[in-house]
């Protein structure tokens, strides 16, 4: 696992799946979106509550990357996973 944590450009499809992700000028098209979750800050007073969209995907060249969209239009790239199955 590789710790990213850097913000990238987000190219959403119908149905808002994710497409493709262009980080450091390099486009990584998605072949497959392996998970998409959502995560909410039950913690926190319901006025200070983060919402966070969660998305695990596998790029045509075999990377597989963890995205994270703490508010609309806002992406991150947070890992790059070397197998995100292994236990």
């Amino acid at each position: 696992m590789t710790l990213i944590s850097e913000p990238v450009t987000v190219h959403l499809g119908d149905g808002g799946m994710i497409e493709a992700f262009t980080w450091r000028g390099i486009r990584h098209v998605v072949a497959e979106q392996l998970s998409n979750a959502r995560r909410v800050d039950f913690h926190s007073p319901w006025y200070l509550r983060r919402h966070q969209r969660r998305v695990l995907v596998k790029t045509e060249d075999g990377g597989f990357y963890e995205l994270y969209a703490d508010r609309p239009g806002h992406w991150v790239l947070y890992r790059k996973l070397d197998d995100p199955f292994q236990s």
